[in-house]
């Protein structure tokens, strides 16, 4: 049995949605029956106008994953790239790669520890992450501080888990998202991008930080 979020890709974010999805066995037909009578009684079933806009918007909904994906991979490059030109690092980012993309396992989310710069104090590394983001998202056309993803509005979604209002992180966990004193940042991308808008924000930032 899995719960899947259709709040996301399926739903382009119009609508939160989730669903149960249970296979042929006792005990799993057992819960998704008492699932429905608890959803029922509480009166947390989808409304006809969450329908609608799940029916509405699953169409095509592969097709923007792909090209989100796309979009991601494409701006993984352009980061790397400043990191590398401004630091002379060649900076890992994790993301789902072009095998399991093959497979249909399109995300759109990368994540990265950006090096720290030179001789910079541990304040400076703690802020870092941070600070690029405030970087990026100072252009509020092509970029949002927010934890989502799956979003189709021509935003690129940028947040720093470690400082994200959505949910606790135990200390334990910041430290080990951190790498050199730096955290992890993250960026989600939609189907639709203004690539050379956005390629040149990222660019600028790294310049920003680096300088």
């Amino acid at each position: 049995m899995v719960f899947v979020s259709m709040s996301k890709s399926v739903s382009r974010g119009e609508t939160t949605a989730g669903a149960l999805v249970a296979n042929h066995t006792p005990g799993s037909q057992a819960l998704l029956h008492a699932s429905r009578e608890v959803a029922e009684m509480l009166d947390v079933t989808a409304r006809q106008d969450q329908m609608l806009r799940l029916c509405r918007n699953h169409v095509g909904v592969e097709e923007r994953c792909e090209r989100a994906y796309e979009n991601m991979v494409l701006m993984a490059g352009v980061l790397r790239g400043a990191v590398k030109t401004h630091t002379g690092h060649d900076m890992p980012v994790t993301m789902v790669g072009p095998e399991h993309a093959a497979q249909g396992f399109t995300s759109s989310t990368f994540s990265f520890n950006l090096p720290a710069p030179a001789g910079a104090t541990p304040e400076v590394k703690a802020a870092l992450a941070q600070r690029f983001v405030d970087l990026l998202t100072e252009d509020a056309e092509r970029f949002k501080p927010c934890v989502s993803f799956g979003q189709d509005n021509g935003l690129v979604y940028c947040t720093v888990p470690a400082t994200s209002t959505q949910g606790a992180i135990k200390e334990e966990d910041k430290a080990q998202q951190a790498q050199g004193g730096v955290q992890l940042a993250r960026l989600s991308f939609p189907p639709a991008i203004d690539a050379p808008g956005v390629q040149a924000r990222i660019e600028s930032a790294c310049a920003a930080i680096y300088a």
